[in-house]
């Protein structure tokens, strides 16, 4: 199988009427991000709004549901529970998502030494280290023994 076969496959390859279905599922996952805007008045909703979504997405994929019917009592979501969540998702854009937050940057290396050239009685100073702990983003004397 050729690569561009895999990556063209898709939920537009399944029957064209569950094609809205699939595409309101994701908006529903979309909701459930923080950064959606979306306010779930609570968990449960939150939850039944989360297997709606899964289930709908699912429809058309071989191990997935079958219907829209299926994919209803799959989620345990009544018709006009179901309604109302679409509603609450509908103009939200597919993969709204929330950013990624930005890696903390990894402190700097300091010249600096801690303390003095000096060490414990019976060790030399033989250069310097990284410090941990309090000493941490400091240098810091690597002693050893005489």
């Amino acid at each position: 199988m050729r690569m561009n076969e895999i990556t063209n496959e898709g939920y537009y390859d399944t029957d064209p009427k569950l094609v809205p279905f699939i595409e309101a599922g994701q908006k529903i996952m979309s909701g459930l991000e923080p950064a959606s805007g979306v306010k779930w008045p609570d968990d449960e909703e939150w939850n039944m709004a989360a297997k709606l979504g899964q289930q709908l997405v699912s429809l058309g994929h071989p191990f997935g549901a079958k219907s829209l019917g299926d994919a209803l009592k799959k989620a345990g979501v009544e018709v006009d529970q179901a309604k109302a969540i679409i509603a609450k998702t509908k103009d939200l854009k597919i993969g709204i998502g929330a950013k990624d937050p930005e890696p903390e940057p990894e402190p700097e290396e300091v010249d600096e030494v801690a303390g003095p050239d000096k060490c414990w009685p019976g060790h030399k100073k033989v250069g310097t280290q990284p410090g941990t702990g309090k000493n941490k983003g400091k240098r810091v004397n690597n002693c050893e023994k005489i």
